[in-house]
């Protein structure tokens, strides 16, 4: 994918996520899975070279029938085309951004994970809400961040048994404090905390583990992280990256609150 943009490579990182969780290793839906991979890399490139929007969901409509051969046949398989089909077709564009509830959108990454654990490599994945933080953003972008950094405390057990946790608060930020996108000032925000139970992270690694390309594993291409760094930025937020007790990394997203809208 060198020729590709940086933006066509993370969404082909998550989509080949996505088709991962369902692939299992028979050959049949191996190969199903390349032509599927290949389909979908076609849309992003035509899309990226401004082809009609219009144009491309019409030719990947015939995908849908290819996936469900792919796919096992159960109620979130519809569910996680249209996810793939909203990942071709995302973009930066203000325009999608609007207020979501923060606690709703996390609640409903970690339930879809629920309907079939084999997709995450964890024990448990655990959800916890102390309020109903709203923010401004996009939500196929704030989908792929959850996703991305559920995904990556999974990994980070390395097959060791242990859990995930996914907490969604309001923090007041007293005095500015280190964050890895730079200092995050005072003032009050939406967080999404996301801890593993696995070896830990050097703080002095923080930084690095969010470029492009940074991986220790032989089999990723580094770009989970480098997707959540974007997105964050482009919501006007921060990353902190703590040491969590007895053991384990917590990634802390703040991201501007805003007032819900009224009723």
């Amino acid at each position: 994918m060198t020729d590709l943009s940086m933006d066509a490579r993370m969404k082909m990182h998550d989509i080949r996520h996505h088709m991962q969780r369902y692939s299992g290793s028979r050959e049949v839906k191996q190969l199903l899975r390349s032509r599927l991979s290949e389909e979908f890399l076609v849309a992003i490139e035509a899309l990226d070279g401004g082809s009609d929007p219009a144009e491309v969901r019409t030719r990947l409509a015939a995908s849908r029938a290819v996936f469900a051969e792919f796919a096992d046949h159960d109620d979130s398989m519809d569910e996680a085309f249209e996810r793939i089909i909203a990942i071709v077709f995302s973009s930066r564009d203000p325009e999608e951004v609007r207020p979501l509830s923060l606690s709703e959108l996390v609640r409903g990454e970690v339930a879809y994970f629920h309907r079939d654990l084999r997709r995450l490599p964890a024990e448990r994945l655990v959800f916890s809400a102390n309020f109903d933080p709203w923010i401004a953003a996009d939500p196929v972008h704030v989908r792929r961040l959850v996703d991305n950094l559920i995904m990556n405390a999974a990994e980070a057990l390395d097959g060791q048994q242990g859990e995930v946790l996914a907490e969604v608060d309001v923090h007041a930020v007293l005095e500015e404090r280190p964050g890895v996108l730079g200092p995050i000032p005072r003032g009050n925000y939406a967080t999404l905390t996301v801890q593993d139970e696995g070896c830990g992270l050097d703080p002095a690694r923080a930084e690095r583990v969010f470029r492009a390309g940074f991986t220790t594993k032989a089999d990723h291409n580094g770009l989970g992280l480098t997707y959540v760094r974007q997105a964050v930025e482009d919501a006007g937020g921060f990353i902190e990256v703590l040491q969590a007790e007895p053991r384990g990394t917590m990634i802390r997203i703040y991201l501007p609150l805003v007032q819900p809208p009224a009723e």
